[in-house]
C-alpha cells in the first residue's frame, strides 16, 4: 500500500510541518494542516517501520523446499557456520533470523524437542567466492555477536500444521546488523549443552553426540530429489516382526550431473514381505492419502485412486527382510512434470496364511531441476574441548554446499 510514494509524502509532510510550527508562519489553516499531515506522517512511518523478510535463498517465504537439512541442531555441542552468498544488492537492516519444520512426517526420533543451555549467533560479512576450513578466516571484518540465549527447538508429531511449516525458530537480535549489501553474509552458530526431552531417545555417542532435527531445505546441486511421505503402517508377515514397508525415491539430473543427465529417475524397494518370494511393486501417478478399504485385507488400506490406472511390477524379496528393488525406466526431463504425483505400494502372499498383504505405502513427486545458490556450511562437532572448558573448535569439515547441510534461512528486517 505504501512504498516510495509513502515515503516522498512523509517528507513533503514533515516540511510542512516545520513551516505550520515557524513563528512568521500563517495561522489561517494552521490547526487543520497541521492534524492531516502529522496523520499522514504517523502512518506513513509507521508503515515503513514495520517487519519486513527476506528468504535465503530467495523465493521460499511461502513457498515449501523441495529438502529437508538434517544437521542444524543434530549435535549436543556443536559449531556450525553458514555462508551466504545469495543476498548481495540488497541492503538489510537485520533483527533476527528464522527456519522452520520440514514438510516430514515426524514421530518419537526424528521430532525430539531439545533445549540447549546456549546458543549463540555471530554474524559478519564474507566472501563466498573464497571458503576456508577455518572458522576465524571466513568474516571479513570482526563478527558482531547478535544473539546468546537459551534455545528449546520445538518437538515435532506427525505433519506440520500448515505447508509450509509456520516459521517457529526464532533468532530474534539483541541488536541490528547493517548488511550493505556489498558482500556475502555469514552466520556461526555455537550449540552448547544440549538436552532431549524424550527420555527414550538419546544422543547417539561421542565424540559427535547426535539425534537428527529436520528443517526445511531447497532443492539443489547437480541432483534434486524429490519429498516423499508416509502413509499407513504396513502389514507384518509371519515370518517377521516389523511391518512391511514401501518406498519410492524420485531424482532428476541436471546436465552437470555425472550421470543420467537430465533425466528422472524413479525406483522403488520393499522391505519384511515374505521371504525369497514374489512380492508386486503397485505404482501409480494417483496417491489417495486417505486410503481405501480393499476386500480381504484388512491389516492395511490402498493408499492409490482404486479408480485409476495402477500398473504392478514383479520382483523377489531376499531372505530376512531385505529389501526387494524396481528401477524404472527414466523419463526423459520436461518442465512440465515438476510435481507430477508417484505412489508406490508393496503387495505380497504372508508366507504361512497365503494371505493377501500389504506394506505401507510412500508417495513422492518428480522434482523440480536443482537451483543453483551460493550457500554453503562447515561444522565441527563437540569434541573433548566442548566438555571440559569450551575452547572453540578453530577448524571445521571440508566446505559443504549439499542442501541437507544448508537450511532455508528467513531474514528479519
Amino acid at each position: 500500500m505504501f512504498g516510495a510514494d509513502c515515503t516522498m509524502r512523509a517528507v513533503s509532510a514533515l516540511a510542512l510541518l516545520l513551516r505550520a510550527n515557524h513563528p512568521r508562519a500563517a495561522h489561517a489553516d494552521h490547526d487543520m494542516r497541521l492534524f492531516l499531515n502529522s496523520t499522514l506522517f504517523l502512518a506513513c512511518t509507521a508503515t515503513l517501520a514495520a517487519q519486513t523478510y527476506r528468504s535465503s535463498p530467495d523465493g521460499f517465504l511461502s513457498s515449501e523446499g523441495e529438502l529437508k537439512a538434517y544437521m542444524f541442531g543434530e549435535w549436543a555441542n556443536a559449531r556450525e557456520m553458514f555462508l551466504d552468498g545469495t543476498a548481495r544488492n540488497n541492503v538489510m537492516v537485520l533483527k533476527g533470523v528464522d527456519l522452520r519444520a520440514d514438510n516430514f512426517n515426524y514421530g518419537a526420533s526424528t521430532g525430539t524437542a531439545r533445549t540447549f543451555s546456549r546458543i549463540t549467533l555471530d554474524i559478519a560479512p564474507c566472501n563466498f567466492a573464497t571458503p576456508s576450513t577455518n572458522f576465524s578466516s571466513n568474516p571479513t571484518s570482526t563478527p558482531t555477536r547478535v544473539f546468546s540465549a537459551s534455545v528449546t527447538l520445538p518437538g515435532r508429531t506427525g505433519f506440520p500444521t500448515s505447508t509450509p511449516a509456520p516459521w517457529d525458530i526464532n533468532f530474534a537480535f539483541t541488536n541490528t546488523w547493517i548488511y550493505n549489501g556489498a558482500t556475502d553474509i555469514c552466520l556461526d552458530f555455537e550449540f552448547q549443552g544440549g538436552v532431549l526431552a524424550n527420555a527414550s531417545t538419546q544422543w547417539w555417542p561421542k565424540p559427535c553426540a547426535y539425534e537428527t532435527y529436520y528443517v526445511d531445505a531447497p532443492n539443489t546441486g547437480n541432483i534434486g530429489e524429490g519429498a516423499f511421505k508416509q502413509h499407513g503402517t504396513g502389514c507384518t508377515d509371519s515370518a517377521h516382526t516389523s511391518p512391511g514397508t514401501g518406498w519410492v525415491t524420485t531424482k532428476v539430473y541436471n546436465s552437470m550431473a555425472p550421470k543420467n543427465q537430465n533425466m528422472y529417475e524413479v525406483y522403488s524397494s520393499t522391505s519384511y514381505t515374505a521371504n525369497n518370494a514374489l512380492v508386486l511393486h503397485a505404482f501409480s501417478f494417483f496417491p489417495d492419502t486417505t486410503g481405501q478399504v480393499f476386500p480381504g485385507v484388512a491389516c492395511e488400506k490402498v493408499f492409490m485412486d482404486l479408480t485409476k490406472p495402477i500398473y504392478l511390477f514383479p520382483t523377489t524379496a531376499g531372505t530376512g527382510g531385505t529389501r526387494a528393488y524396481i528401477n524404472y525406466p527414466l523419463i526423459p526431463y520436461q518442465k512440465i512434470f515438476e510435481g507430477t504425483n508417484v505412489v508406490v505400494q508393496g503387495v505380497w502372499d504372508d508366507s504361512v496364511t497365503n494371505q493377501t498383504k500389504f506394506t505401507y505405502a510412500e508417495s513422492n513427486i518428480l522434482p523440480k531441476m536443482p537451483g543453483t545458490y551460493s550457500r554453503a556450511m562447515l561444522y565441527s562437532c563437540d569434541t573433548a574441548n566442548y566438555v571440559s572448558g569450551r575452547q572453540d573448535p578453530v577448524t571445521g569439515t571440508t566446505i559443504i554446499t549439499e542442501a541437507t547441510h544448508n537450511p532455508i534461512f528467513r531474514y528479519v528486517q
